[in-house]
């Protein structure tokens, strides 16, 4: 078999990858480094860093087996959603191309939908040249831009593009979701399941597990050792709640015991940091975003772990954060519908609270019960870190990785 892998090539196409550290980025650079391991042959056409770094990479290097070919794309500001949308196009097209001129016929494509219009460019690059192609789904689009509430669902622009999108999806001879409900959501978009494979992100095992919180230097900083913490970490966006999160913090503000943390970026942060000030939440320290690298230090800074969704993300994304959550052994309080993923794994290995969207009542509720049973949420730090074990570890992954592209070699 492996004579047979290194005569072909698996490329992957995405935007975000080394030294990217946004989940994106991460998560494919994991996949192409472990599958080289594994004794497969892969490069990787991607996009300069636009996230946290100016920095230019390298046009063309190879980096732990994997060989990396750099598109040019502009750079511009990301707050601008017209230059966004303008370099996300200029990308997917240089992308394509590059496929066209380096791919063989014979090799086997993997892409992201991220940006949205890449899965477009490269299913009819991989069309044109008979290329057989994988799209790995991390959001669903258009879906996600109704969501945040950047159109109306019955607007013509959504309709068209969900017709294009399901259309595109015919492209693929397999379609790797990371969740339960978007397989089933992308199921009714295509009319079938079968093409359609379940590969959830991964818990990083080996480089995060449980710290006890009152050595936390963190928490020692902002003196919170003896609190009972709360935390938020991670994008704030459109598509995140954060007026359930300062409501819930409002109704347990006289409650000096619980202290929310919260370390994030994105378009929402102002605006919150803003909203905090304006009604003297003293109960909240917004601290920056940590990179990565710090993940063992700031997941253990809490004793439990917000995700919070606004209503209408059923079936169209999954938090990654969450599996390192598991990792740090924390109990996750999620803001979901029923049914997704995140509360389909809360709910099966009894690892946190499910609460539906805007119920800011009953997370308040729910923190406030969780600050008194000690023992609930010492069981549930325990199931978290062994479920991220058995069921989430990388190896786990990425072996399934393995099997879905063996299976198209």
């Amino acid at each position: 078999m492996e004579s047979k892998q290194k005569k072909k090539k698996l490329w992957l196409i995405t935007n975000p990858f080394y030294p990217d550290e946004v989940s994106t980025g991460y998560y494919l650079t994991g996949i192409a480094e472990e599958l080289v391991k594994l004794g497969f042959s892969v490069s990787v056409i991607c996009g300069q860093s636009n996230y946290f770094t100016k920095k230019l990479s390298p046009v063309h290097e190879e980096r732990n087996g994997v060989e990396i070919f750099r598109c040019w794309s502009p750079r511009w500001e990301r707050k601008r959603l017209r230059t966004r949308i303008i370099s996300m196009f200029l990308f997917s097209l240089a992308a394509s191309w590059e496929i066209i001129k380096r791919v063989s016929s014979k090799d086997l494509v993997v892409t992201i939908t991220s940006p949205p219009a890449l899965p477009f460019f490269v299913g009819i690059a991989c069309k044109l040249k008979a290329i057989n192609c994988v799209l790995i789904t991390h959001d669903i689009y258009p879906d996600v831009l109704v969501a945040a509430n950047f159109f109306n669902k019955q607007s013509l622009i959504i309709r068209f593009l969900t017709n294009i999108t399901n259309k595109i999806y015919k492209l693929f001879s397999k379609i790797i979701v990371i969740g339960r409900d978007m397989k089933e959501v992308i199921a009714e978009k295509v009319k079938s399941s079968e093409q359609i494979e379940i590969i959830t992100n991964w818990s990083d095992t080996k480089e995060v597990y449980p710290l006890a919180k009152e050595e936390n230097e963190i928490l020692k900083e902002i003196d919170a050792t003896r609190k009972f913490i709360i935390q938020y970490s991670g994008n704030m966006g459109p598509l995140h709640d954060v007026e359930s999160l300062l409501k819930c913090a409002e109704l347990l503000k006289n409650y000096n015991h619980i202290h929310f943390v919260v370390f994030t970026f994105g378009s929402k942060r102002e605006e919150f940091q803003e909203e905090v000030k304006k009604r003297n939440l003293n109960n909240i320290s917004i601290l920056d975003s940590r990179p990565r690298k710090d993940s063992l230090i700031f997941l253990n800074a809490c004793d439990v772990i917000l995700s919070l969704f606004v209503p209408g993300m059923y079936g169209l994304a999954v938090p990654s954060r969450i599996y390192n959550a598991m990792a740090a052994g924390k109990p996750l309080i999620a803001m979901c519908d029923n049914n997704s993923e995140i509360a389909l794994t809360i709910n099966e290995n009894k690892i946190g609270w499910v609460i539906k969207p805007t119920d800011y009542k009953k997370m308040a509720e729910v923190i406030l019960e969780a600050s008194k049973n000690t023992f609930l949420v010492e069981e549930m730090s325990i199931n978290s870190r062994r479920v991220a074990e058995v069921k989430f570890s990388k190896e786990i992954i990425i072996n399934k990785y393995k099997e879905v592209f063996q299976a198209l070699y």
